[in-house]
């Protein structure tokens, strides 16, 4: 990821406070994740900042929409990632089949 500059990482004083990467990407789209700010430095917009410019610069370089997953069960999360533009499209389920 850090060869293809897919990881970025928020710096604020020279300290980093946030991180987020793209992980896959198709001809149209990317996917964004691994979105993480440590405990201490939570609810100061970092992650906000992380993604949204990720998004942007992936937009910037033609691709036509981005994509994230999220827990649906955490209102912090998906309330910041409506505010900085992205919309939830569908749930997923993750079953494991056994016989």
């Amino acid at each position: 990821m850090l060869s293809n500059d897919d990881l970025v990482v928020w710096e604020r004083d020279g300290e980093v406070v946030s991180m987020a990467a793209v992980v896959r990407r198709t001809p149209w789209s990317s996917s964004v994740a691994y979105v993480y700010t440590p405990p201490p430095l939570r609810r100061r917009g970092y992650a906000s900042a992380v993604v949204a410019e990720l998004s942007q610069r992936e937009l910037d370089a033609g691709q036509s929409w981005c994509s994230l997953f999220t827990d649906a069960d955490n209102p912090t999360s998906n309330h910041i990632y409506t505010e900085i533009g992205y919309e939830p499209r569908c749930d997923f389920r993750h079953l494991t089949l056994t016989w």
